[in-house]
């Protein structure tokens, strides 16, 4: 699946601020950027001043999520979401990465504190994809499985359009009631099985 997060490619990522939201906020799920005690703020300007121009490695993003008082991701997370394939992100990966989990978070789990709190600690890729069940699997995974069905067997009745409303989940269940009270109606009152008009209502 393919993912865009206008929030995120606003962001400069070439300041502090910048690098702080979009860990504490767009990976990690909170409301808004912590205040970050001196020491804390010092660490993260000289991360931003060599992993902007240098990219970011698998351990630098744990040593970020330190610095940022977080719980460090798992290696089959970042494998998943970041695909780095043993290389440094750019902060544009780093990005889409971030993304692309935001994506299976709202998709799986609505969610993306709660999502990123279960799937951080993930060790196992297998095990990470079976979290994520089918919203994980690839565009020609689903084509195949799609194309090996075998054909189907009956036809579905086909609706008249001006009839459609009467299977919808509210409205069927107003007219099955209406239904009972009709019938129930139909039995104090057995004069009305006389009245063509009042017979035809039912029926339809």
């Amino acid at each position: 699946m393919i993912f865009h997060d206008s929030a995120v490619q606003a962001l400069d990522l070439a300041t502090p601020s910048g690098i702080q939201e979009l860990i504490e906020v767009h990976l990690c799920g909170h409301a808004r950027p912590s205040q970050l005690e001196a020491s804390d703020q010092q660490l993260l300007r000289e991360f931003a001043g060599k992993a902007v121009p240098a990219g970011i490695t698998f351990q630098q993003l744990n040593e970020l999520l330190l610095v940022l008082n977080q719980d460090r991701v798992s290696r089959a997370f970042f494998d998943f979401f970041f695909e780095a394939e043993n290389k440094p992100l750019t902060m544009g990966e780093l990005c889409k990465g971030i993304i692309r989990f935001k994506g299976f978070a709202m998709v799986c789990f609505g969610n993306f504190r709660f999502a990123f709190g279960r799937l951080s600690a993930i060790t196992e890729l297998d095990d990470l994809r079976a979290e994520l069940g089918p919203c994980c699997h690839s565009s020609h995974e689903i084509r195949d499985a799609y194309a090996a069905r075998a054909d189907k067997v009956l036809d579905i009745s086909l609706i008249p359009r001006d009839q459609t409303w009467f299977v919808g989940e509210i409205t069927g269940g107003i007219v099955a009631k209406e239904l009972k009270k009709f019938e129930k109606y139909r039995e104090e009152h057995p004069e009305i099985d006389k009245d063509e008009d009042v017979i035809g209502l039912g029926r339809h």
